[in-house]
């Protein structure tokens, strides 16, 4: 194969000066308005530092109290929850969008990634359970690859050539703070808050070699079209009524082509400073179907869990079966979690849905899910 490259170097690029990235329920942007650059998205990071600041309780303007590590914690792909949501534009248009980052990334990560433990900067610590992003002064960097960001990220490997791209980021509101930490209860009467000091975008850039910087110019003049095949990460959130032993969600209008759907449950997290919200709970779930359309369920039997007598490995090989038929790998099959791991902190529900009558594949869908 010819050498096409002829260097490869990564350039930094930082929200304007008058955006200010640490206010919540704010909006800023990253924007890349070099047209002259040849860029690879899908290499690019996303680079946070900041602070996490502990203070006596009705003393905000004193001086800040060291943190004891093993008091306090960034939950895992916990600084995702900064954001309520992130857009990616090549020039004026919208490409994709992920909602939710610190919920949706997290099951994707859970149900597809092998060993997390390369991501431990990022903000992983599944089989690293001790890695800390904190230090006693609580201060924090994270390098989060957008490809655990987005699924444009993570399925487009190829260059975009010479147009503007941009990033912008929605922040969550100042509560957030529950979802990114998890406290002992020995820190219930302190006064915590997070503040984000700076947010960047890492991107590589590309120079081509002569022979095909020319190739390219000419397909260009040529009016080649060039596609951006991807899969978007689509979220949802419910609310269900607790007591109830039935419950359809009904998703009116899902996005088209609907392959693989990923659940978790939780209860009593979103709110609470001292359950982890980067895991989930079973919550004596005994089946969960998807139905496409009001026609074919995914899986087609009822799954017949309980949880009191173990009933429960075959939710375990839906989990560890999605990433094989996800990336359509028969080989880097090894799940993140072990089966113990799995019930007693990331129950999470895996269903490929990916088999689909042509008339489903060519249509909108309505997307409903039955427990």
């Amino acid at each position: 194969m010819e050498n096409v490259i002829d260097s490869y170097n990564r350039y930094v690029y930082y929200p304007s000066k008058s955006e200010d990235v640490d206010k919540g329920s704010g909006k800023f942007s990253i924007q890349i308005f070099n047209e002259d650059i040849v860029s690879q998205p899908s290499q690019s990071l996303l680079l946070l530092n900041g602070r996490v600041n502990l203070f006596k309780e009705g003393d905000v303007a004193g001086a800040r109290e060291r943190i004891n590590l093993a008091q306090l914690s960034i939950v895992t792909n916990g600084l995702l929850h900064l954001f309520d949501r992130i857009d990616y534009y090549i020039g004026d248009t919208e490409i994709d969008s992920i909602r939710k980052p610190g919920i949706a990334c997290l099951l994707k990560g859970l149900a597809t990634l092998q060993d997390d433990r390369m991501y431990s900067d990022a903000g992983w610590q599944i089989q690293a359970p001790e890695t800390t992003l904190l230090n006693e002064d609580g201060y924090f960097q994270a390098v989060i690859p957008m490809s655990l960001v987005m699924g444009f990220f993570q399925d487009f490997t190829k260059f975009i050539y010479q147009m503007r791209q941009k990033l912008v980021f929605h922040r969550n509101s100042v509560d957030c703070v529950k979802q990114v930490l998890v406290q002992d209860v020995a820190l219930d009467k302190k006064y915590i808050s997070i503040q984000v000091l700076e947010v960047a975008w890492s991107m590589p850039q590309i120079k081509f070699s002569l022979a095909y910087e020319t190739r390219i110019r000419n397909e260009i003049l040529q009016n080649t079209t060039y596609e951006l095949s991807f899969r978007n990460w689509y979220y949802a959130s419910n609310n269900t009524v607790s007591g109830v032993t039935k419950y359809t969600w009904d998703i009116p209008v899902a996005r088209s082509k609907t392959k693989f759907i990923l659940i978790g449950m939780q209860t009593g997290r979103a709110n609470s400073k001292t359950k982890n919200s980067s895991k989930f709970d079973l919550c004596d779930l005994e089946n969960v179907q998807v139905q496409l359309n009001d026609a074919k369920y995914y899986p087609r039997e009822r799954l017949g869990l309980k949880q009191s007598e173990r009933r429960t490995a075959a939710l375990y090989h839906m989990f560890k079966t999605f990433k094989s038929a996800y990336y359509e790998d028969s080989e880097h099959t090894q799940p993140l979690i072990e089966y113990g791991a799995f019930l007693a902190s990331y129950p999470i529900i895996a269903i490929d849905c990916s088999y689909q009558p042509d008339v489903i594949k060519e249509s909108l869908i309505n997307l409903k899910i039955h427990f």
